[in-house]
């Protein structure tokens, strides 16, 4: 069996018109271009966990729309990882008790690595933190990596 092609398969005139059709209806976006992500606003009443999994649900079908529109790989996972970024933020902000830091807070510090840690947070990718605790403070940062873990799965 020959994998050998000849440039009249490669450019068949259904592949082309088709490509030619997508790119007409969908544009052809620059290798620069960026995905919004919408705001997560935390309501009152509700978990913030369970906001924190509704919230990435729906970025998640935002996003497939640009992907699905062609919009570069970099896009995608740069928007993946800000949404991420999102509910992180507000879960910290919410188990540190505030902006305003109503209560006092254990030394802890979360980083990121691998992809997520890269911004390149491709769909359904696992997440790498590395929660870094002071000593004396186990308990009090067990309790908020919790209340950050719940709210992503």
């Amino acid at each position: 069996m020959s994998l050998a092609m000849n440039e009249e398969e490669i450019t068949s005139p259904s592949a082309a018109s088709v490509a030619d059709e997508l790119l007409r209806e969908l544009g052809n976006p620059a290798e620069d271009a960026e995905v919004a992500v919408e705001p997560f606003r935390l309501r009152p009443g509700t978990p913030v966990a369970q906001q924190g999994k509704s919230y990435l649900l729906a970025c998640r079908e935002d996003i497939r729309k640009f992907h699905n529109a062609g919009f570069p790989a970099r896009a995608i996972e740069r928007a993946f990882a800000r949404a991420l970024d999102n509910v992180l933020h507000a879960v910290l902000d919410t188990g540190l008790g505030g902006a305003a830091g109503k209560r006092k807070t254990p030394p802890l510090s979360l980083l990121a690595s691998g992809g997520y840690g890269r911004g390149e947070l491709a769909p359904f990718s696992d997440v790498d933190l590395l929660f870094l605790v002071g000593r004396g403070s186990l308990q009090a940062a067990k309790a908020l990596s919790d209340q950050v873990l719940y709210a992503l799965w």
